[in-house]
Order: structure tokens, then C-alpha cells, then sequence
């Protein structure tokens, strides 16, 4: 998601290919965002977003200090993670917007540690999203993901937890 995402694409389409990365969809504004990823959620593994771009198709970046497609783009972040896991990455070449703002905005890129400043080049961006898909793609991530409650609850029995989680992984 990014208002100049054509030509961040065009230019690193083939670093993308050497990290297999494939992109599947384009959006420039949070609307348009949404309104794509629904019906694709079971097709992506990872989104990238940039700070500064519009929150609706009609309001394209008039003002380059704009955060409003980021904070409507966090707003469905939540929704998104309901459904499936899937890691958003901050890449922006405004990291200036993001440094005054307080402790609850744009949470979830701090908390993750998902901020990349676009200066610093994509590589580091594309190695974290690879370690990040596998690691969300792991046995063990999906089994603690999926059976979280069984597993708490078996911790009130020392051992327990290590028994289900091995029977869980066999099956």
C-alpha cells in the first residue's frame, strides 16, 4: 500500500524475484487496500505499507504530511488479524511523521518491530519478511496459534503442556 507503489514495484521487481516474492496485488490508497484484500487474505503471506499516503480512492496524496491512509489502514489491521496472520511492514521514507506521535498510534509496526526506512533500501525489509513468513508458516507457530486455549490450559498440570503439544504435532 503505498500512493507510489507502481514505481517502488518497477524498481525492485527483481530483488523481489531473488527473495521469491511475488506481489499479488497493488493498492494506493487504504479503500482500495480493503477493498482488494478480502477476497485475497488466503493469498498473502505478508503486506507492505508505506507512512504517507491518502485513506480513500478520491484522496490520492494532496498533502505529503499525511498519515491518514496509515491510521485508517491500522484501524483494519485487527479485522485482518482475526481472520489470519498476517505480518504488516512499515517501509517509509517519512520516518520524520512517525517519531512525535504517541504512545498508541501506530502500534502494532512498534510493538513488532516492523518499521524500515526506505533509505535504508529494501534488503533488510525482505529478509525480515522472509524470516517472518516461515516463522508464521512453522508447525509450531500454527499449533500454539490454533490450540492456544488447550495449551494454557494443560500448563495447569506440570507437563502437560509439552504432552498436548507433542500429540498435537504427531497429528
Amino acid at each position: 500500500v503505498d500512493d507510489e507503489v507502481d514505481q517502488l514495484h518497477k524498481d525492485s521487481e527483481r530483488l523481489l524475484r531473488k527473495y521469491g516474492i511475488k506481489i499479488i496485488s497493488v493498492a494506493h490508497t487504504a479503500q482500495e487496500f480493503y477493498d482488494e484484500i478480502k477476497y485475497k487474505l488466503d493469498l498473502v503471506d505478508a503486506i507492505i505499507t508505506d507512512a504517507n499516503f491518502g485513506d480513500k480512492d478520491t484522496d490520492l496524496i494532496k498533502n505529503e504530511n499525511t498519515l491518514r491512509g496509515l491510521r485508517e489502514l491500522e484501524r483494519n489491521i485487527e479485522a485482518i488479524r482475526k481472520i489470519r496472520e498476517i505480518p504488516f511492514f512499515l517501509y517509509t521514507g517519512r520516518f520524520d511523521l512517525l517519531d512525535d506521535k504517541d504512545e498508541d498510534e501506530f502500534r502494532y509496526f512498534k510493538e513488532t518491530n516492523r518499521i524500515f526506512k526506505k533509505e535504508n533500501g529494501p534488503t533488510e525489509l525482505f529478509n525480515r519478511i522472509c524470516q517472518d513468513v516461515a516463522h508464521i508458516n512453522s508447525l509450531e507457530f500454527l499449533i500454539r496459534n490454533r490450540f492456544s486455549t488447550e495449551l494454557e490450559a494443560a500448563k495447569r498440570i506440570p507437563g502437560n503442556e509439552d504432552d498436548l503439544f507433542e500429540a498435537l504435532k504427531y497429528d
